[in-house]
């Protein structure tokens, strides 16, 4: 069998069933654009991670207050923090919360200086 006819059967094969080719195409379409979808967003990820060591914050709260709204700090303490041997900067910021739990592995600080 030569390269020809292995492309005649192939040609004749997809336009008998042309709703079977449509939905074979779709298919390995949405998983080729899922697998990229995966590996850019992992590839982000660990972009973000990576960059991560270079702007290091820390937030600072009152003793036993974990939830920034009832957490106040004096003005004042913002010259004493910045006077600790490592602070580049510092930015005082009002912090709006939508839920304030114990736990904090994950909080969204929308907030604005």
């Amino acid at each position: 069998m030569r390269l020809r006819d292995l492309w005649l059967i192939v040609r004749r094969n997809l336009a008998r069933r042309p709703f079977r080719t449509g939905l074979t195409v779709l298919g390995v379409t949405l998983a080729i654009t899922l697998y990229l979808g995966v590996e850019a967003f992992s590839a982000g990820m660990d972009r973000v991670i990576d960059d991560g060591d270079h702007a290091r914050t820390l937030v600072v709260y009152r003793k036993n207050r974990y939830c920034p709204q009832t957490s106040f700090l004096p003005e004042r303490y913002e010259q004493e923090i910045a006077s600790i041997d490592g602070v580049e900067s510092i930015l005082p910021v009002k912090v709006f919360l939508n839920n304030c739990r114990t736990n904090l592995d994950m909080v969204t600080f929308q907030g604005a200086p």
